[in-house]
């Protein structure tokens, strides 16, 4: 019998950010399993870019993201400068006020539509939240009380261990509500799945209904489309410029010291072989501080949103590939989808982040490239010159072991969550 699926995520396509990735591969695979889904989301598609695929009724309620072809983010209001009162009065609002995120003003309309789409006939085995935000955790609790739904909660990112919380806590009455709020969520729902262990450590000694399903690729997009030939991972990219490419959001907290000062201490012989191209939601703070030491001689674009499947075709077609994880501790947990799908593109990586965290594991065990610790630029530099020395060669580094990454791919990681989904709606 075909079991039916209620899913509840902020996210969604068109948008293509990392908050939509991860629940659009489930959501793929499961289909092909012959899931029927119905997906309530807040992601608006205005101008029809999305093909709604056999299977999947979508929901959506929300206001329209930042489309492709943005250069400039605004700067995130935990990291602004030169902040006056009204500034430091929204970070305190955020803080202590809108708990346990700003997405909670969503939360009538969803419960609303969620209601009503089951009042009006439609039957479910099993609902599956993802967050972040940790607002559809809270919208997908009510759900589940008001029908008695069996529940999965999906952790992309923790909730009051994330990483801003660190730079910036929160009274200790706000504090206080937003772990009662996670508490109650973890306890309500039958299953809880995050992307690494460590996420809820106040809760480690009764949360026995978690499981780990982390991030990953899918092999598919790596496929050559119709008509463009048998494609090649790993193929030798540019012949002008060793081109070293940052794809994804970047933010205030991943701009690392050891980065800037990599960046200004790139030999002057090399600076003229090089190009850096940063694709995505850049903050304009970041693109501040990195255009303000960048040295003459190095070429430095930021080229704003691109599509999925050609931020694919960049990777492939750059040189080194450039990973920045976010500097707080908590970070260390995270892993980042883009992590995966640039090993898997056969192209070396070249990280910022934190000596035996997640991300490092994965890079040391896949032999997919080099990491760095947040403030030294040392080994990076080194490693920079070893990739433009095989360049100019016409090599190039060895791609990262495929059978390491096996394990990482969506088709696979879905069957897991299938299997969840199937013992809890029983």
């Amino acid at each position: 019998m075909q079991k039916r699926l209620l899913v509840i995520s902020y996210y969604w396509l068109p948008d293509e950010g990392t908050g939509s990735y991860r629940i659009s591969k489930f959501v793929k695979y499961l289909l092909r399993k012959g899931w029927k889904i119905t997906l309530l989301t807040a992601s608006m598609d205005s101008e029809n870019r999305y093909e709604l695929p056999d299977g999947l009724e979508l929901i959506r309620i929300g206001k329209q993201k930042a489309s492709a072809g943005s250069k400039k983010v605004n700067p995130s209001i935990f990291y602004a400068k030169d902040q006056n009162w009204k500034a430091r009065l929204k970070v305190w609002l955020r803080l202590n006020v809108i708990i346990p995120d700003a997405k909670i003003l969503w939360y009538p309309s969803a419960l609303k539509a969620a209601k009503k789409l089951i009042t009006e006939g439609n039957s479910f085995d099993v609902l599956l939240s993802t967050s972040p935000p940790p607002s559809t955790a809270i919208i997908a609790k009510a759900v589940a009380k008001k029908f008695n739904l069996p529940w999965v909660a999906d952790f992309r990112d923790p909730w009051t261990e994330i990483y801003y919380y660190e730079d910036f806590p929160q009274g200790w009455l706000a504090k206080r509500l937003n772990k009662r709020m996670e508490e109650s969520v973890l306890r309500k729902a039958k299953a809880v799945i995050s992307v690494n262990s460590g996420f809820f450590p106040e809760h480690e000694t009764w949360l026995k209904h978690q499981h780990i399903i982390s991030n990953g690729f899918d092999a598919e997009d790596f496929l050559p489309s119709e008509g463009e030939g048998p494609g090649k991972l790993g193929v030798h990219g540019n012949e002008d410029k060793f081109t070293v490419a940052y794809l994804g959001s970047f933010k205030m907290n991943q701009l690392a010291a050891g980065f800037l000062d990599f960046l200004q201490l790139i030999p002057v012989k090399s600076q003229a072989k090089l190009r850096f191209n940063f694709i995505g939601n850049v903050d304009v703070l970041v693109q501040e501080q990195i255009l303000a030491i960048k040295p003459s001689g190095l070429e430095i674009n930021f080229k704003g949103l691109i599509p999925h499947k050609e931020a694919v075709a960049t990777m492939q077609q750059s040189d080194l590939l450039l990973l920045l994880i976010g500097k707080a501790h908590r970070s260390k947990l995270v892993f980042s989808t883009k992590l995966f799908e640039y090993l898997m593109s056969g192209k070396p990586t070249l990280a910022f982040g934190h000596l035996g965290g997640a991300a490092d594991q994965v890079i040391q065990s896949s032999k997919g490239g080099y990491l760095s610790a947040h403030k030294e630029s040392e080994g990076a530099l080194e490693y920079l010159a070893q990739c433009l020395k095989l360049w100019e060669s016409g090599r190039a580094m060895s791609p990262a072991d495929a059978d390491a990454l096996k394990a990482y791919d969506f088709e696979s990681l879905s069957e897991r969550l299938e299997q969840i989904l199937k013992d809890v709606a029983g």
